[in-house]
């Protein structure tokens, strides 16, 4: 058994290496790239867009004030309405002054955003906010992703036959799973703890949506960068081969109602159609 398993394994693993080099290669000229563009363009634009923000909210704003206001006495609504913004603006920007609240700091370019940019991109692990972007890397993330997330695709394919060469059955593949999510929680946990004190189930929580690319929205819930590549590796690999043999066991299970459903299917179907099946098999033998 094992003179059967081994060379199956260690040729699913050359393979798997081989990709692994050339995602990294691509994730190296799809850093550059995106640097270079970040750099000669302006990466966010944060004033502009804040601005037009601002005033498409005030305009809401205004619009549900007048609807409001339909059938009432109280005719000065809209200057009323722009003096309560306002104060409310000038109040904000003191207490940002005043160092109260701290304002969203531009993001330099760096190569370290941008290949964590790359990163999400092709893993589908993201998410990725498009107002961060330019039109240049907009139209090249397109492109990067069309060519690498299909390199990931190949690599995890050759890390499923890796691993279900040395572990078969959906409950080991589960317990792998679990391994691997508890694993990196508790590195998650530990780093975590410097910084702030994550509960633990949150921890779990943001593992499992990275590691089987889903996501987390918000920044503060990411694995840190090293954290994040170092696991990616494996994990989404055994994510994704225990997908696969749940999805197997689920189309297992479904499969004789399935089956059932085709019977009921093809009956109505006949039942509807009548006799058009003899009338073509007549048209057929005329000819």
């Amino acid at each position: 058994m094992g003179y059967i398993m081994m060379p199956r394994f260690q040729f699913a693993f050359r393979r798997t290496l081989f990709y692994l080099l050339l995602i990294f290669v691509y994730l190296i000229l799809g850093s550059l790239v995106f640097f270079f563009l970040w750099k000669r363009g302006s990466h966010v634009k944060a004033i502009g867009s804040s601005t037009e923000r601002l005033d498409f909210e005030r305009a809401e704003l205004l619009n549900v004030l007048y609807a409001e206001a339909i059938g009432r006495q109280e005719h000065d609504w809209s200057l009323l309405a722009n003096q309560k913004l306002d104060a409310y603006e000038k109040s904000l920007s003191e207490r940002i002054e005043s160092g109260q609240i701290e304002p969203k700091q531009k993001i330099k370019p760096s190569f370290g955003l941008a290949f964590r940019h790359s990163f999400y991109l092709i893993t589908t692990i993201g998410p990725v906010d498009i107002d961060d972007l330019n039109f240049e890397s907009k139209l090249f993330s397109i492109l990067y992703s069309a060519f690498g997330i299909p390199f990931v695709l190949l690599y995890l394919g050759q890390c499923a036959r890796a691993i279900t060469s040395i572990v078969s059955g959906l409950k080991q593949l589960l317990l792998l799973l679990v391994t691997v999510l508890f694993l990196v929680s508790i590195a998650y946990d530990v780093v975590e703890q410097s910084a702030e004190d994550t509960p633990f189930i949150d921890a779990v929580f943001s593992v499992f949506l990275q590691m089987s690319t889903i996501g987390c929205e918000d920044d503060k819930d990411e694995l840190p960068s090293i954290l994040l590549y170092i696991t990616a590796v494996f994990g989404i690999s055994a994510f994704s081969v225990t997908f696969m043999a749940i999805q197997q066991e689920i189309e297992r299970f479904i499969g004789p109602y399935e089956l059932q459903f085709t019977q009921q299917y093809g009956k109505m179907e006949r039942a509807i159609s009548g006799s058009r099946l003899e009338v073509l098999q007549e048209d057929d033998t005329e000819e």
